[in-house]
């Protein structure tokens, strides 16, 4: 309903959906359904992104349903230049975690500068600052899928198509019926492994230390070490590695080593997304 709000108010809150007019929802349900169909499409098309559970704010779908509001047979098309601007939103109300406060006012902000967008290409929307500490964010911030900054750390891993350690196969993070094939989030340096050399737990889990693989690989990992599993690669281990915002040397360096060379790839990985 909210997106309703953001569709017919330009509103969020839930004060808002009392003022709904049910007989015009009702009468624009399906451009209403069609809205929502092209925002779930741009979402797997341009993110990678198939399942709206790991997505950073569900409320990230209001004010793209706004923008893909169309009352028109074909829906709503968006051109390249949209796209990057979207994207640059996306990225920044992550990272920023835009919508962790104030969101009555910082949504229907946001519904107003997609429906600018939509009308002009060209306009200066999305221009909103805020200080993240990005140098620490991959390092300081721990794993845990519930977590707004871990979902986000997700949402840039997928959105790098990437592919599986072992196997090398694509990961998907669209839902699996075969077991064996089910993607999951694993430590590039086991953590049994690393409980063995005496680092710490806070350490161990840092988002740095996570990618994803599926369920098949991380039963042939399982507590190894890294420059032992990586005598099961056979090949493409460049391209897993890359696809995974990892470096070249991730499974021959010692753990600090890794650390410290990954997340200065994650940081540039993740400027480059949101600046």
């Amino acid at each position: 309903m909210k997106c309703c709000t953001g569709i017919f108010l330009e509103q969020s809150s839930t004060d808002a959906i009392l003022d709904l007019n049910g007989d015009v929802v009702r009468e624009k349900f399906t451009y209403i359904d069609q809205s929502f169909k092209a925002t779930i499409q741009f979402l797997k098309d341009e993110l990678n992104i198939h399942k709206l559970v790991i997505l950073p704010y569900a409320s990230m779908l209001i004010p793209l349903v706004k923008f893909f509001y169309a009352e028109t047979p074909m829906g709503s098309a968006y051109t390249k230049l949209q796209k990057e601007k979207i994207l640059k939103w996306f990225w920044r109300t992550s990272f920023y975690r835009r919508y962790s406060n104030a969101i009555d006012a910082k949504i229907p902000d946001d519904i107003r500068e997609m429906s600018l967008l939509k009308s002009d290409e060209n306009a200066e929307v999305f221009n909103f600052k805020s200080n993240i500490d990005v140098k620490n964010f991959f390092i300081k911030n721990k794993f845990s899928p519930t977590n707004i900054n871990t979902k986000t750390f997700i949402c840039m891993l997928s959105s790098e198509d990437p592919k599986s350690f072992i196997s090398g196969s694509k990961i998907s993070v669209s839902a699996k019926i075969h077991t064996s094939v089910k993607t999951e989030y694993h430590h590039i340096h086991p953590r049994k492994h690393l409980e063995r050399l005496g680092v710490k737990d806070g350490d161990i889990n840092c988002l740095a230390n996570f990618c994803f693989l599926t369920k098949a690989d991380n039963l042939k990992i399982r507590d190894k070490a890294p420059e032992e599993y990586k005598l099961l690669i056979t090949s493409g281990l460049n391209e897993v590695l890359e696809k995974a915002v990892c470096p070249a040397d991730t499974l021959d360096t010692d753990y600090k080593t890794f650390l410290k060379n990954r997340n200065t790839l994650l940081i540039q990985k993740a400027e480059s997304l949101y600046k």
